[in-house]
């Protein structure tokens, strides 16, 4: 999949990559950079680590953090389900809520990588 045919699909999927390049003064190699590291970032795992042992604060920074970066990237799918998450986490003692949301995180996370995987050499 070249770089046209990936920003296709991003934008399709509902990211706003017209926003992101024009962050990023239209570089295409470079925003495409940003999206292959974001597919390799730890702390989707350390998040489910997180909310596995019910460590609500630490599941909490980890989603506030992606989300972050995932509306910085204008991965708007990824960025409302990590919206999404966060609130539930946001003040709570337990990872209850936390749980029920994350199934959407880690869907969304999944079809972001599915889109990015493929012939990035």
């Amino acid at each position: 999949m070249n770089m046209n045919t990936k920003l296709e699909a991003l934008k399709a999927w509902g990211c706003n990559t017209d926003s992101a390049l024009e962050r990023l003064l239209e570089d295409e190699e470079l925003y495409l950079e940003f999206l292959y590291e974001f597919t390799k970032e730890p702390s989707f795992d350390m998040l489910a680590v997180a909310l596995d042992e019910n460590r609500s604060k630490d599941a909490f920074e980890y989603a506030h953090m992606l989300k972050g970066v995932a509306a910085n990237l204008s991965i708007d799918p990824l960025y409302e389900s990590l919206f999404s998450l966060t609130e539930a986490l946001r003040g709570q003692s337990d990872c209850t809520a936390g749980k029920a949301e994350y199934e959407s995180v880690a869907a969304a996370f999944a079809a972001f990588k599915d889109i990015m995987a493929g012939d990035e050499a």
